[in-house]
């Protein structure tokens, strides 16, 4: 083992890793309970709107226009088209910050060569 991998070796503790994890996680504990909320708030809606307002049996073909109106079902397709738009959000939030910090990754390291270069 040369010098540079024994110098890594003793910069990576056990300590280091667990502050490391405490920080993640205390950052991205609030987003994915957010996000893990919407997902099962969407996931159970679109079962009991299938089950419940459209049922698949020929008498729930027959009363599917009047169970649709009621309350309960536009409650539900309420919670349903939201969702998608929160979670379609949230994928473009994602998108948006992951690139950011691609691209400003790949400017500092073009400015720091440049500067060497000089």
């Amino acid at each position: 083992m040369n010098k540079k991998s024994k110098e890594m070796f003793e910069f990576i503790n056990i300590e280091s890793i667990n502050n490391a994890f405490s920080i993640l996680t205390s950052l991205l504990y609030k987003p994915l309970g957010f996000y893990l909320g919407w997902i099962i708030l969407h996931y159970v809606c679109v079962h009991l709107y299938a089950n419940i307002c459209v049922p698949l049996t020929f008498w729930g073909f027959i009363t599917s226009p009047l169970n649709a109106m009621n309350p309960l079902c536009r409650g539900l397709e309420w919670i349903n088209h939201n969702s998608l738009i929160v979670m379609s959000n949230m994928w473009l939030g994602l998108g948006t910050w992951i690139t950011t910090n691609i691209l400003y990754t790949n400017y500092e390291a073009m400015k720091n060569s440049l500067r060497q270069t000089e």
